[in-house]
C-alpha cells in the first residue's frame, strides 16, 4: 500500500468512503479512477506523505486508518497537523476553568465553547493572549477581572435596578448587535470605565 510504483498496475488497496465509512477494496487504483472519473494522481497523493502538503481526502476518499475527527479539523485550520499532535493546556480567567485539549475533544471543546481551532492554537503559541476569557495556562496576562468576575448592580436610567453576571456579553446583546464596530467599542469602553470607578455614569446607567 505504501508503494504504487506501476500507475497502471498497481498492487491492491484499500480506500475508504468519508461520507459513510464504508471501506472498498481496490484491485487496481489506475482502472479504479478511470471508471469513476476521478483524479488517479490526487487519490494516489492520499499514500504519499508529502512534505508540506496535505493529502487526507481527494474525491470524497481518505486511507482506512484516517479518522473523521482529523479531517474535519484539516478543513477547519491550516495547522491541523500541530493542532493534532499537541497537548494543548488552557485557562480562563472569567470562569477558573482548566482544560487539557487532545485530538480526542479539542473539537468537542471549540463547538462547546464557539472557538474556532486556530485561535486555540494562536493561544497555545502566545500569538494572542486571550480570546473569549481563555489563555495558555501559566501565562501572564491581564485579565479585565472587573468586568467578569462578581457580579454588578446597576441603576439603569429609568431608576430600576439590574444584576448584571457578565457585563461585556450584557453589553454585547444590549446595544452592540445593531452598531458598527467602532460605536460597540465605544460601548464597552464606556461601561467598563464606570465598573472601574473611573466614571460615574455610561449612557444613563450607574453603579449602584
Amino acid at each position: 500500500m505504501d508503494n504504487l510504483r506501476d500507475h497502471k498496475s498497481c498492487k491492491p488497496v484499500v480506500l475508504k468512503e468519508i461520507r459513510t465509512g464504508k471501506l472498498i477494496s481496490v484491485s487496481n487504483l489506475f482502472h479504479f479512477c478511470e471508471s469513476k472519473e476521478l483524479s488517479y494522481q490526487g487519490i494516489k497523493n492520499l499514500f504519499y506523505n508529502l512534505k508540506g502538503e496535505s493529502h487526507l481526502t481527494c474525491h470524497g476518499y481518505c486511507l482506512p486508518e484516517t479518522p473523521r475527527r482529523l479531517i474535519r479539523l484539516s478543513k477547519l485550520t491550516q495547522k491541523w497537523k500541530e493542532i493534532w499532535d499537541s497537548k494543548i493546556r488552557l485557562s480562563n480567567f472569567r470562569t477558573n476553568e482548566n482544560v487539557v485539549l487532545t485530538k480526542s475533544n479539542i473539537l468537542d471543546f471549540c463547538d462547546e465553547n464557539n472557538v474556532k481551532p486556530r485561535a486555540i492554537w494562536n493561544l497555545h503559541c502566545e500569538e494572542v493572549s486571550q480570546h473569549k476569557g481563555w489563555y495558555k495556562t501559566g501565562s501572564k496576562i491581564k485579565a479585565r477581572n472587573q468586568l467578569h468576575s462578581d457580579p454588578v448592580h446597576l441603576i439603569s436610567p429609568d431608576g430600576s435596578e439590574i444584576e448584571i453576571s457578565n457585563v461585556c456579553a450584557w453589553v454585547r446583546n444590549e446595544f452592540a448587535p445593531h452598531l458598527s464596530r467602532e460605536e460597540a467599542h465605544k460601548k464597552y469602553r464606556s461601561f467598563h470605565k464606570l465598573v472601574k470607578g473611573e466614571s460615574k455614569k455610561a449612557y444613563g446607567y450607574k453603579i449602584k
